[in-house]
């Protein structure tokens, strides 16, 4: 009878893994509940209704970055999930209307009438997504 070998894992093997999980994964700028940015894309959480899937947009689509706050959007303008008075879609956060402007952002995409709209935790989340733009755009251009 042949005895059955189990494949060694070496340090080697090992390190190859971790390389090549690390290059397909984009790391996390900024995360919370309502969205993620990364260096590539902005991935708005709860979008869709009534599924609640997720809208990634690729940050080199993205025409303009703004908070509710910069736009002078009003309550009317805003819903806690869909379209209200406004062109803008917003993804599902039942305590939009509690929260200040500033936490309330709104991106308009390339080819796309319909502005996203989204929430976030933190004030940081909408200033991480407008360096990272504008860095990816200032990019774009220069090559």
């Amino acid at each position: 009878m042949t005895e059955k070998t189990k494949p060694t894992i070496t340090s080697e093997t090992t390190e190859m893994n971790k390389q090549s999980e690390t290059t397909e994964i984009d790391e996390h700028l900024y995360s919370d509940v309502f969205i993620t940015v990364t260096s590539k894309e902005l991935i708005i959480k709860n979008y869709y209704f009534p599924f609640a899937a997720s809208l990634t947009i690729p940050l080199t689509e993205i025409i303009s970055v703004d908070n509710a706050d910069d736009l002078n959007i009003g309550l009317l303008s805003m819903k806690e999930w869909g379209m209200a008075l406004s062109n803008i879609w917003f993804a599902l956060d039942f305590t939009r209307s509690f929260r200040p402007k500033e936490k309330i952002g709104v991106v308009k995409v390339k080819n796309q009438w319909m502005r996203k709209g989204f929430s976030v935790k933190d004030v940081r989340g909408i200033d991480t997504l407008k360096r990272t733009w504008s860095d990816v755009k200032n990019n774009q251009y220069n090559q």
